[in-house]
């Protein structure tokens, strides 16, 4: 199989442990049946593959899997899978490091152990998004994940009788839908564990048994399982020796939330609050944490573009500081605001900080003026990353990066005397204009879309009267980008209003 090797960036990591994965031969009766168990613990069975680094084995040798005595798989008999039977991406650079995320597995072992690397560069990321499983529609099989792992975004889905080894990792995250509607599902954690869990982590599934949480959870969300009156959750959900039942959801939360609670004390010199300006990549990504801003701030700080979170205790002591100025792909924590007493600019609209809400604020209308374009200039080719489709009368141009610095991005109807007729991004996770917040982008007519964007919250698409792609429209809007059309704002809660007005002309 030939491999998939591409290089570009991405965005976002929090993740959950079962207890109780101390038989695992009494569990899956089906794995041990074709793996050539008999459920005492002593049977052995095959699996193909070479571990990494052993010159040795051959993608044809048959390796015996050995057993423990309660019937556990003994994973350091396990044959790593072979680098072939995964597809994948290739993240970073050779300056920033690079790093391996696993898109799909082609293989056919039921008993499967991820190699640490690939290619040479740790694996650290599983899946491509929600919805999309690197493990699809898979049954009665065995995964063992490597200690690089540090994320999980749509890894598994559909899959049945599954059981997930994650005892490595030390920090890692599981993101919305990397479970999406497994059935009998049981992951073995390890006890300790910086682990995050996001809303609706475990999308439509159910577990074999109960659900055991490391004790360094950092966080979960309260929806990580869905509906939990519709059975989607473990039978108890187990967190530093104490059993909850799922129907008492709130008191693990609080315990959670206990357990992790910082309160503001003071900072780097002794005082209360920054000393300096504390900006970090969190994930490896270019994607940024804001820290801390400098106690000693005045007047307004606007938030870079690049930072996608904002720390608790941010802008505490910050006693001269009047106005922070969001943008649009920002997400807040809970106390980010703790102990600043100024306003806060979000979508044009400012509100007392002591009593902003993001996510109520994200459902108002923006305060932003539209742009008047007839004021602007077209952008220029040299903005632009592009290439020339198609042969003689029926050539094109398709944008595949805007690497201008402009936040009011007027597209040229030509480039070079060639009509342009697409935004195609360069991979489907990274946009022509990716990761670029508030930013607002005049389409010409006859323009088609995919990929255009990514992480631009805030962002602005504005329509010609004519000549308009509508599905491509509608993935814009469910990126969470608005839509303007004829001076009217849509987002992705009113796209029939805007296909009416376009039928409508």
């Amino acid at each position: 199989m030939m491999k998939k090797i591409l290089a570009a960036l991405l965005c976002a990591a929090t993740v959950l442990t079962i207890s109780g994965c101390k038989n695992e031969a009494d569990i899956f009766d089906a794995i041990d049946s074709a793996a050539g168990m008999d459920g005492s613990g002593s049977g052995t069975g095959k699996n193909k593959g070479k571990r990494t680094g052993d010159s040795t084995a051959s993608d044809d040798t048959n390796s015996e899997i050995k057993y423990n005595a309660d019937g556990s798989i003994d994973w350091d008999s396990v044959p790593y899978a072979d680098e072939e039977d995964f597809e994948y991406i290739e993240l970073g650079d050779a300056f920033a490091g690079r790093s391996i995320r696993i898109k799909k597995y082609n293989g056919n072992e039921k008993v499967i152990k991820i190699p640490e690397t690939i290619n040479g560069s740790p694996v650290t990321y599983l899946g491509s998004g929600e919805n999309v499983g690197a493990f699809h529609q898979a049954s009665d099989i065995y995964v063992k994940t490597p200690k690089s792992l540090g994320d999980i975004w749509g890894g598994f889905s559909y899959c049945e009788n599954m059981m997930l080894d994650i005892t490595e990792s030390d920090d890692l995250w599981i993101e919305r839908k990397s479970f999406s509607n497994c059935k009998n599902l049981k992951v073995n954690m390890p006890s300790a564990c910086d682990m995050r869990i996001s809303e609706e982590a475990f999308s439509n599934c159910t577990f074999d048994g109960s659900l055991t949480l490391p004790d360094n959870l950092t966080s979960i969300n309260k929806n990580c399982f869905g509906d939990l009156s519709k059975g989607n959750c473990p039978s108890s959900i187990v967190y530093r020796g104490e059993t909850y039942d799922p129907e008492h959801f709130d008191k693990l939360l609080e315990a959670v939330a206990a357990a992790n609670y910082v309160d503001p004390r003071p900072f780097d010199d002794g005082k209360l609050g920054h000393s300096t300006l504390k900006i970090y990549d969190a994930y490896g990504l270019g994607v940024y944490n804001l820290g801390g801003v400098p106690r000693d701030t005045k007047g307004t700080y606007t938030v870079p573009d690049d930072v996608r979170f904002i720390d608790n205790y941010a802008f505490i002591g910050c006693e001269s500081l009047e106005n922070v100025i969001l943008h649009g792909s920002v997400s807040v924590s809970e106390k980010s605001f703790e102990g600043y007493n100024g306003n806060v600019t979000y979508k044009g609209k400012t509100y007392k900080a002591s009593e902003f809400n993001i996510a109520e604020a994200a459902k108002e209308p923006s305060e932003m003026p539209l742009t008047d374009w007839d004021s602007v200039p077209y952008a220029p080719a040299s903005d632009f990353e592009y290439e020339v489709l198609g042969m003689f009368m029926s050539k094109s141009v398709s944008i595949k990066k805007y690497n201008g610095t402009s936040k009011q991005v007027k597209i040229p109807e030509t480039i070079d005397g060639i009509k342009v007729g697409s935004l195609f991004g360069k991979h489907d996770y990274e946009g022509a204009f990716d990761k670029i917040p508030d930013i607002e982008v005049l389409l010409p007519q006859n323009v088609a879309l995919q990929y255009a964007f990514t992480l631009c919250g805030g962002a602005r698409l504005y329509l010609p009267d004519t000549g308009i792609d509508k599905n491509g429209v509608t993935k814009v809007l469910e990126e969470g980008v608005s839509v303007v059309y004829k001076g009217v704002v849509y987002d992705k809660e009113h796209v029939q209003d805007l296909y009416n007005a376009i039928e409508q002309g």
